[in-house]
């Protein structure tokens, strides 16, 4: 069934279609279709349309990844440009010019001009990549006993059997339980929850020397590698205090653990820099980088490696891994152009200003209701988080049913709101192109939202 823009679409058969042969992602059964906004037909700038016709604009657009927002002309124009010269990967898998380009162009705007960049597809790729990468690296070097990998609780990294075993959200394990082995979680630095009720900065950061004695307790040569984003993102936009990254980058150097930086959230301009790990005072030995490498056009994802790391995989010892279009030209010629644009528009100057706003407005909601307990975050990925009682923290009963209000509001006042998959935060990951007057629209809807929650589960 062709879809003409000119054609209204049959959204009864679409629906019916989507109910009897797409099974869709992150836990939702055929029931979301009967839901407003459930079927989308296109999208421009930080707003989609859905196939009734109604605009909404997209808080957290593909998840953070489309940080141009949807049909930039740019990017469309690149994108269409490499499709008519060469799509996909020749047998054998030679370089291309845009693969080879781009992998410069990253390793000049991150870890350095002699960093490799290794690809893949999405987000979960790249960490599975990056912790197969950290366990060889220790058997190429002699340790082949350092195989462990400690991470944090809260902290999402992949939907591959590796990235769910990393991943410290529960209700997101439990179902393919038993996972791999050798994966060691920690508490996350997360200071509105912390789990000694300390207060920072009194708190020494308690929760950094947490990693340290569990290094020590399950033997420095049995760790290969620390595994963690910096402001954690499905986990409920948690940034750390500033003194953590430094303090987890020394204790890895400390006992040789790699220290690998899951940058799939907030890379490429997120937090105002084009990694976050350089606001940090801090050098990782890998960054796993996806979404908005290519503004969610297309999928590409890929692990930055220090020179150092990455040159021991040689002669007999290369690293056997890949994939069929991993670092295919069309994706790789979509990223250089997704770069340029940020580079010629100034574009990261204005995230730190539009932050400034927004986290203005969302104080600004906070002041006004009992049940929400927190607002925090870094450059455009900022959260408000809701709780029952204020005073105690304490969550709602039923996640499940706020969730479903909030994003129910939102879609009432034109804008698709987004909760995490743990606790009850919300998840704003605007495109950086949005402007002050959608910025209003979006804490307008955020506000309604709030009402509705106090009024009905408060």
């Amino acid at each position: 069934m062709a879809i003409s823009p000119k054609v209204k679409p049959d959204k009864a058969l679409l629906q019916q279609l989507g109910k009897d042969n797409l099974w869709l992602g992150f836990g939702r059964d055929s029931s979301f279709f009967d839901r407003d906004a459930s079927i989308m037909v296109s999208g421009n700038g930080c707003w989609v349309t859905d196939v009734d016709g109604n605009r909404y604009l997209d808080s957290s657009a593909c998840l953070g990844a489309a940080i141009l927002g949807y049909s930039h002309p740019r990017i469309i124009k690149a994108l269409v440009d490499q499709a008519q010269i060469m799509c996909s990967n020749a047998s054998g898998q030679p370089a291309s010019i845009p693969t080879i380009l781009l992998a410069h162009k990253v390793a000049t705007l991150g870890l350095g001009e002699k960093a490799k960049l290794f690809y893949s597809l999405s987000g979960s790729g790249a960490v599975d990549t990056a912790l197969k990468m950290a366990r060889q690296y220790f058997k190429i070097t002699g340790k082949a006993s350092k195989y462990k990998t400690i991470t944090r609780w809260g902290a999402y990294h992949g939907a591959t059997l590796s990235g769910t075993a990393a991943s410290g959200i529960p209700s997101r394990r439990r179902a393919f339980e038993p996972l791999s082995d050798g994966f060691i979680h920690i508490e996350p630095p997360y200071c509105y929850r912390c789990p000694w009720a300390l207060t920072y900065p009194q708190c020494g950061i308690e929760c950094a020397n947490e990693f340290r004695r569990t290094v020590e307790r399950e033997d420095p040569d049995t760790i290969a590698c620390y595994l963690g984003e910096l402001t954690m993102g499905a986990g409920g936009i948690i940034p750390p205090p500033p003194e953590y990254p430094r303090m987890v980058r020394q204790i890895c150097n400390e006992h040789n653990i790699l220290m690998i930086v899951d940058e799939v959230i907030t890379g490429f301009g997120r937090t105002g820099t084009w990694f976050e790990w350089q606001q940090c005072g801090i050098v990782p030995d890998m960054v796993t980088t996806a979404k908005a490498i290519t503004g969610g056009f297309v999928p590409v994802s890929a692990v930055q490696v220090r020179p150092e790391i990455a040159d021991v995989f040689k002669g007999p010892n290369v690293f056997m891994h890949g994939y069929t279009l991993g670092s295919y030209p069309l994706g790789s010629a979509v990223g250089l152009a997704v770069i340029e644009e940020m580079e010629q528009t100034n574009l990261l100057a204005e995230v730190n200003r539009k932050s400034e706003v927004m986290m203005s407005e969302l104080q600004r909601i906070m002041d006004s209701s009992p049940v929400v307990g927190d607002v925090r975050g870094k450059g455009l990925a900022l959260t408000i988080e809701l709780v029952k009682d204020r005073k105690t923290k304490a969550e709602f009963p039923d996640l499940d049913a706020v969730r479903k209000l909030v994003g129910s509001v939102g879609r009432k006042n034109g804008v698709l709101l987004a909760m995490s998959a743990y606790k009850g935060s919300f998840m704003f990951l605007t495109p950086l192109i949005i402007n002050e007057e959608e910025i209003g629209i979006l804490m307008k809807a955020v506000s309604a939202a709030v009402k509705e929650v106090e009024a009905k589960c408060g």
